[in-house]
């Protein structure tokens, strides 16, 4: 089964791949900073704070933003997943092998054949949820990342066949 919704809620709650996604630009702790490179998603006026939630075949992908889809296309489109010490030094981090947010997901999401069906319903996703909240559209900071992730799906899709 297939559906995405966008819940909110008063604070803005941390997913998987927001540690891995937002940079802390003061001197406190991830968990303690105020300020994020990118900029942290802001609130809706009456709303507050968007949580994109995306559910495909029993396997629920919940994310911060909209960037954090975005890069989880990315990396999810390439042929041969990377490791977590890869992905740890494409972030500039050291060590947090057991927090890495691809390790989170279930193993079956590992598998191309998954991945083949999931990225295309992920980028509908993303794109519907650009409609529905455009102010996180705008928050196109990392333009490599996006480019990327915008044509992810059918780059790995054609390289398949």
């Amino acid at each position: 089964m297939k559906k995405h919704w966008i819940e909110y809620h008063p604070q803005w709650k941390h997913c998987p791949m927001t540690f891995w996604v937002y940079r802390a630009d003061d001197d406190a702790r991830w968990h303690e900073a105020k300020e994020f490179t990118p900029p942290a998603p802001p609130p809706f006026r009456d709303k507050g704070y968007p949580m994109f939630c995306v559910e495909l075949d029993g396997v629920p992908f919940r994310f911060a933003s909209l960037h954090e889809l975005r890069v989880c296309i990315e990396v999810l489109s390439r042929k041969v997943l990377p490791t977590a010490a890869q992905l740890i030094r494409e972030h500039g981090l050291t060590g947090f092998s057991n927090h890495i947010w691809l390790g989170r997901l279930p193993p079956k999401t590992h598998s191309l054949r998954y991945r083949e069906k999931a990225l295309p319903y992920l980028s509908r996703a993303l794109a519907e949820f650009e409609k529905e909240v455009p102010n996180q559209s705008l928050q196109r900071t990392t333009t490599a990342v996006t480019d990327r992730a915008t044509h992810a799906p059918r780059q790995l899709l054609r390289s398949l066949t």
